[in-house]
């Protein structure tokens, strides 16, 4: 019973973190694409295939987090339960996160570098998923922060200023879209596989 409790959290988990990385890739995409689009001509019939696909991707994070849920009132257990184990955490992440995001834009002004504030804020958020690993026990964590941070430096060191945001944004974009598709299949199977034992 313990186990199924534990599987049935760690589907809501899943769920829970692929619509956070479905909402935020939406937003490191479009500034991505909104950085393409001063330089070139970015078809509004690529912005409307852009909506959809973040809102089929959202959609089927939130359908991931429902069948989470359900799981875990069936094994007797609760969200609380679920944050209670990993609340405090991941809000002490949370608020570091921020700080050094805040600490980047601050250090982007003074040196009068607003082409760092992309790649930085990208910078803080890998490597806000190397505790999480840990929080959430999902090592895959480890390669997505560590995947992100290296994606900024190539981003700040191999093209040039202009470009950089363009290439930070649509990397972290990208990196977060796919890692949403990836927790939300292990979450819907880990629902089904539990569902069906």
């Amino acid at each position: 019973m313990e186990n199924h409790a534990e599987m049935s959290g760690a589907a809501f988990g899943r769920g829970m973190a692929a619509i956070i990385m479905s909402f935020f890739g939406f937003v490191w995409l479009g500034w991505g694409f909104s950085a393409i689009a001063d330089v070139s001509h970015f078809r509004w019939t690529a912005w409307a295939a852009f909506f959809v696909a973040g809102a089929v991707l959202m959609g089927f994070s939130i359908a991931a987090v429902r069948s989470g849920r359900a799981l875990m009132k069936a094994h007797g257990t609760s969200r609380r339960e679920f944050w209670r184990a990993r609340g405090k955490s991941f809000r002490i992440v949370t608020i570091v996160e921020a700080l050094g995001c805040i600490v980047v834009i601050v250090l982007a002004n003074i040196f009068h570098r607003p082409e760092w504030i992309a790649s930085g804020i990208s910078f803080v958020v890998g490597l806000h998923f190397i505790p999480l690993a840990r929080i959430f026990n999902f090592p895959a964590y480890y390669f997505i922060g560590g995947l992100i941070a290296a994606w900024d430096i190539v981003s700040v060191t191999v093209v040039k200023p202009s470009n950089s945001i363009a290439l930070a944004s649509l990397g972290t974009g990208a990196i977060l879209w796919i890692t949403a598709i990836v927790v939300m299949i292990r979450s819907i199977r880990g629902a089904r596989r539990l569902a069906s034992g």
